[in-house]
């Protein structure tokens, strides 16, 4: 990790503790471990291959641990589980199943947070997963992705939701879009940085007219479907949530938008 410090804190113990840890192992092996300087310290060729190694065994020790733990446990594991609020509560279920594929003897606490929330509770240890999008573009800036282990399990596509509207072509324009009103995040909110991101060529030629910054993108499509306004929502949320009101307007429908 580059510094005793924070690696004496991952390891909950003090630096002290850690540094005659460190020394202790050296001292077993025979072999100097790491490369001491006043700017830090690294590891030496031969902490590359022990740590390499040692990575794989402890993965498969932990697995072991957990396995046992589970079979003789009365009652699930306990995982407290941070998910980015702009996903939408309703993508929830999508991720714990995939947690559940290696993991059956689970129970989740599920926690919706914004972008510095969920850096900040990962760093007090108060969450154990965090499903985000883009991992290293929804941290804070300065945020450490080598920090956390990090594994992709799903692509998720935005759609133009308007179900008020009749949207011209489909797919629809960017240029479309934002002549009608739009349904965009609150300023803060991660989400927006995509949404500035694939607008940027026809932001430079005029502003969107927003209607409303809402949280969630559940939000969002009940509120298109009582204004005429349009939003760009993950494609599952956008269809379930217009599937669970759909009954309030027979016309809700998506249009994909253009790569």
């Amino acid at each position: 990790m580059q510094n005793f410090t924070r690696a004496a804190k991952e390891a909950n113990i003090t630096q002290s503790a850690f540094s005659a840890q460190m020394k202790n192992l050296e001292s077993t092996l025979g072999v100097s471990l790491i490369q001491r300087s006043k700017r830090g310290s690294h590891l030496t060729p031969e902490g590359e291959a022990f740590l390499k190694r040692i990575t794989a065994w402890m993965d498969g020790l932990h697995k072991i641990v957990y396995d046992l733990q589970s079979t003789a446990a009365t009652q699930s594991v306990e995982l407290n589980v941070g998910i980015l609020r702009t996903l939408g509560d309703i993508q929830v279920n999508r991720h714990i199943a995939h947690f559940r594929q290696t993991n059956k003897n689970l129970r989740f606490n599920v926690f919706d947070l914004e972008t510095d929330q969920i850096a900040h509770a990962l760093q007090d240890d108060r969450l154990d997963v965090v499903s985000t999008y883009y991992v290293a573009d929804s941290l804070p800036v300065g945020g450490a992705t080598d920090e956390y282990e990090t594994a992709h399990f799903c692509w998720d596509n935005l759609v133009y939701y308007a179900p008020l509207l009749q949207p011209q072509s489909v797919p629809v324009s960017r240029e479309e879009i934002l002549r009608n009103p739009v349904v965009i995040y609150p300023k803060n909110y991660f989400m927006n940085k995509t949404f500035r991101a694939y607008f940027a060529p026809v932001l430079e030629k005029a502003a969107p007219v927003i209607s409303a910054r809402l949280s969630t993108p559940y939000a969002m499509v009940y509120y298109c479907q009582q204004n005429e306004a349009g939003a760009c929502c993950p494609s599952a949320s956008c269809a379930r949530s217009a599937a669970r009101t759909a009954g309030m307007n027979s016309k809700c429908r998506c249009a994909p938008m253009p790569a």
